[in-house]
């Protein structure tokens, strides 16, 4: 009878540790295809793409970056949104909530591109302060090290 009572602790706890494990893999596999959703944003959603293209259009096809070319309240406004979506996104990688290999993997150039160019250089003009967008810069910078192997 004391065997059996042991039995079924022990069978207890070791499905109790097979379902944790398996609720963490979950949880993993979920954190990865909401990271994926989020980088596909920049591609798919109308309102980034829209942006995204007026500001590749005044700067002569991303060969042209200056002050003079980002001027106007529909551009302005453009930064400002490409900003706070990469900004939204490096606070996901802060707070754990993104993988930030699959976000690097899609978003690198193209966040490091914007933050470069319109933060650091500061051609976003006078409506954007690069203060504002500290967590997107600290990400911006712990990307200047190439990424480990995996």
């Amino acid at each position: 009878m004391l065997y059996a009572a042991w039995i079924t602790a022990g069978a207890t706890i070791a499905l109790a540790v097979i379902a944790f494990l398996q609720l963490r893999a979950l949880r993993l596999e979920q954190r990865k295809w909401q990271t994926l959703q989020a980088c596909e944003r920049f591609e798919l959603d109308p309102l980034l793409n829209r942006q995204t293209e007026l500001i590749f259009k005044a700067s002569d096809s991303g060969k042209h970056y200056s002050p003079d070319r980002f001027v106007g309240p529909e551009l302005q406004h453009a930064v400002i949104n490409l900003l706070n979506y990469f900004d939204g996104i490096a606070i996901g990688i802060e707070q754990n909530l993104y993988h930030e290999r699959i976000v690097r993997n899609h978003l690198e150039s193209s966040l490091t591109k914007a933050v470069d160019t319109f933060l650091t250089n500061g051609l976003a003009g006078p409506a954007v302060e690069a203060n504002h967008f500290q967590v997107l810069i600290r990400v911006r910078e712990s990307w200047r090290t190439p990424p480990k192997p995996v």
